[in-house]
């Protein structure tokens, strides 16, 4: 008997840590954030998806723009709105410049930080410069295959003002480039 729950205590506490490595390699996925958008889209362009875009979020936007290959359809390029979880318009994309890109498409298992979590860097940010982030316009954008995705963030306070951008790897965290916060926090 007493073999047996040593056994399970074991197998329970390495279960728990097997979790915590676990969710340490994905982001912390919010149900309207950019991560649960680019879950929501058909499968037919999950490995398409060139660009994703929202506006006004504090920290999510109510609805994101996504551009993807259809990759059922000779790689016809769309451009997706997701509000809700849920895709509530698809067309034919305008983008041309997407148009010619052959590589640097985005997945969502290849994230670990998500648009909530990339709002929390660009506050931190904020607040080592005395300022309030009171909403940000994001685009999640990989400019080639072998090149990390990148979160770029124009931030605006509680009145709209626009007071910096910033760009983060949406794989580490790195802040790669910013404009507008002098102090690092």
């Amino acid at each position: 008997m007493k073999n047996r729950f040593f056994l399970l205590l074991v197998a329970v506490v390495f279960a728990g840590i097997g979790w915590g490595f676990a969710q340490d390699a994905v982001p912390s996925v919010s149900p309207k954030g950019a991560v649960a958008a680019m879950l929501a889209v058909p499968m037919k362009f999950n490995n398409g998806i060139l660009q994703v875009s929202g506006n006004h979020g504090d920290p999510n936007p109510a609805e994101w723009h996504i551009i993807a290959r259809d990759t059922d359809a000779q790689g016809t390029i769309v451009s997706l709105r997701v509000a809700g979880g849920q895709v509530v318009a698809e067309a034919p994309s305008l983008n041309l410049g997407q148009m010619f890109r052959e590589a640097g498409y985005l997945t969502a298992a290849g994230l670990t930080m998500d648009s909530g979590d990339a709002f929390l860097k660009a506050l931190s940010y904020a607040v080592a410069n005395g300022q309030t982030l009171g909403s940000a316009n994001y685009t999640l954008i990989r400019r080639g295959a072998d090149v990390e995705p990148v979160w770029k963030l124009q931030c605006y306070d509680a009145n709209g003002k626009h007071i910096g951008d910033m760009q983060v790897e949406a794989t580490s965290g790195a802040v790669v480039w910013q404009h507008g916060f002098p102090k690092a926090p």
